[in-house]
């Protein structure tokens, strides 16, 4: 595997193209983040008049402690998710009847499967509610500018 496809792998983001408004966009994507135990910490608007949403999986004070104890990996085996602290962020932008969804891996490698699992149950739930969808294709996020 080359270096471009261990950065797809390892810092996945994906922008997707639906035929819903915002509030549908957000609804959808945040309830897959939800599911997989995120939660929404922040949100403002960007500079180009959209939206940005960033999602944390645990916090930093909790990673360093189970470090320290050594039980990151067992906790994570047991609750069936990723491990260590996690920064999703989702960036919504367009006008009705189309938005652009941006879902971006901004922190913790362990994470990545998560966030592909994510953006894919994401892509499914628009198909299956009649949503005209452009999965776009996988990208890193060291594509992207930083949020």
């Amino acid at each position: 595997m080359n270096r471009r496809q261990d950065a797809v792998r390892q810092r996945p983001a994906r922008i997707l193209r639906v035929t819903c408004d915002r509030a549908t966009a957000r609804g959808v994507v945040a309830n897959e983040l939800h599911r997989r135990g995120y939660r929404a910490a922040e949100s403002g608007p960007t500079p180009s008049g959209g939206e940005r949403i960033r999602f944390h999986w645990g916090s930093p004070v909790r990673e360093a402690v189970d470090d320290i104890l050594g039980i990151a990996v067992l906790r994570s085996k047991l609750r069936g998710g990723p491990h260590g602290f996690g920064v999703v962020t989702v960036e919504l932008a367009g006008v009705a009847p189309s938005t652009v969804i941006t879902v971006v891996l901004r922190k913790g490698v362990f994470h990545a499967a998560t966030v592909r699992e994510v953006i894919d149950a994401a892509v499914a739930a628009f198909a299956a509610a009649g949503t005209l969808v452009d999965p776009g294709t996988a990208i890193s996020s060291l594509d992207l500018p930083p949020a």
